[in-house]
């Protein structure tokens, strides 16, 4: 089926070809244009991005692997926080080659591994750390990557 003009649908619609996706310009379903979901997205295969992947809110991950985690947590700096709300960046180029790929950990000065609420914004060579009501104290900025 091709349609030239735009076509709504109201109630569930099944796609019933099978085709295996294995770049953004094969599978069963192919969209020209960005897609906006409204609600949840569940996969039975794999996930394969070719940008970067942005997260809001919460994201829980199971066994991580894959070029982009690196071997061992590495130390990377320990910050000095004057608690409360917290914007500090740090520069990570000598130690990660590119930070935009790693995966950081904040943790508190007791190693605890306390929960922390922040949010880690990257670049190339920097970490920024983000947070609100941070306890005051020193705190330590490992990565993989």
């Amino acid at each position: 089926m091709s349609r030239m003009e735009d076509t709504s649908a109201i109630g569930e619609v099944d796609f019933l070809n099978e085709t295996e996706s294995t770049t953004p310009d094969t599978g069963a379903v192919r969209v020209a244009g960005g897609v906006g979901v409204g609600g949840n997205i569940n996969t039975g295969g794999n996930v394969d991005a070719e940008g970067d992947i942005e997260a809001v809110g919460n994201m829980a991950a199971a066994n991580l692997s894959g070029t982009n985690t690196g071997d061992e947590p590495r130390w990377l700096s320990d910050i000095e926080l004057e608690g409360g709300g917290v914007d500090h960046t740090v520069n990570v180029s000598a130690s990660i080659p590119d930070a935009r790929f790693a995966v950081f950990q904040l943790l508190d000065n007791a190693n605890d591994y306390e929960t922390m609420i922040v949010t880690i914004k990257r670049t190339e060579t920097t970490v920024r750390i983000l947070a609100e009501g941070l306890p005051a104290g020193t705190y330590r900025l490992i990565g993989r990557g």
